[in-house]
């Protein structure tokens, strides 16, 4: 076997199997790498925290002091503490907003009361 037939055999085992496997990867691959990457992190903000919606549909919001409301997940660490403290302001020291069926939702990793509201 000579070299160039050797690199022709070569070549058409590659367009005959590796594309299709290769395009197929890339294909499935692609959304699950673009998705993590854009997560926001917020960090060293003050939001006043209140309920809304009617019983049994309440949510528990965070008010930026530019009035932007956004709903606080329920898988944040310390969900149940920050449901106690509605109508109070808090400071976030960690959160980083998350996308749920389109809609933005903050994932408070760590907070602390704010100073008056201790």
């Amino acid at each position: 076997m000579d070299r160039t037939s050797f690199k022709r055999d070569i070549w058409h085992f590659f367009c005959k199997h590796g594309f299709k496997e290769m395009a197929l990867l890339i294909v499935f691959l692609l959304p699950f790498s673009c998705s993590g990457s854009r997560q926001q992190v917020i960090r060293d903000v003050s939001v006043r925290l209140y309920v809304a919606g009617n019983e049994p549909f309440t949510r528990l919001l965070a008010e930026f002091a530019d009035g932007k409301t956004m709903e606080i997940s329920q898988q944040s660490p310390d969900y149940n503490t920050l449901w106690s403290m509605q109508t109070r302001t808090i400071r976030i020291i960690e959160a980083r907003v998350i996308l749920k069926h389109d809609q933005q939702i903050l994932l408070i990793r760590k907070f602390e009361p704010n100073g008056r509201d201790k």
